[in-house]
């Protein structure tokens, strides 16, 4: 979908094999300046860009960035339109942390999903 999301591109993958690896490790939320982000085992380092260029933020265990974030309209559940998305990262990138309304979201979510 060229064009349709402004200048700043979402990416997302999932950077772990099984559930078991994501149960033993921290994952990572990191983003780039221009709001590009994907999830990692890891912190983030590359030799050839400035240290925290990119920052990895420690993502809360419940906390689907894909619902939030998600090109794919169908996965989103957030419901902000893209321009929402797009600030919304560029504050996460600015502030180095998750808005603390999208973390009690999701553990909303969580503690309503194993009520049931």
């Amino acid at each position: 979908r060229d064009g349709g999301w402004g200048t700043a591109r979402i990416c997302s993958r999932r950077a772990f094999s099984t559930d078991s690896d994501m149960n033993d490790k921290t994952m990572y939320f990191h983003i780039s300046p221009s709001g590009d982000w994907w999830t990692g085992p890891s912190i983030f380092a590359a030799k050839h860009l400035q240290p925290d260029y990119v920052k990895s933020i420690p993502i809360p265990t419940g906390f689907d960035p894909n619902k939030h974030f998600s090109e794919n309209e169908d996965e989103t559940e957030s419901g902000l339109s893209w321009k929402e998305k797009e600030q919304l990262l560029h504050q996460i990138y600015d502030e180095g942390k998750l808005p603390a309304h999208l973390l009690t979201s999701s553990s909303k979510e969580k503690d309503k999903d194993s009520s049931m």
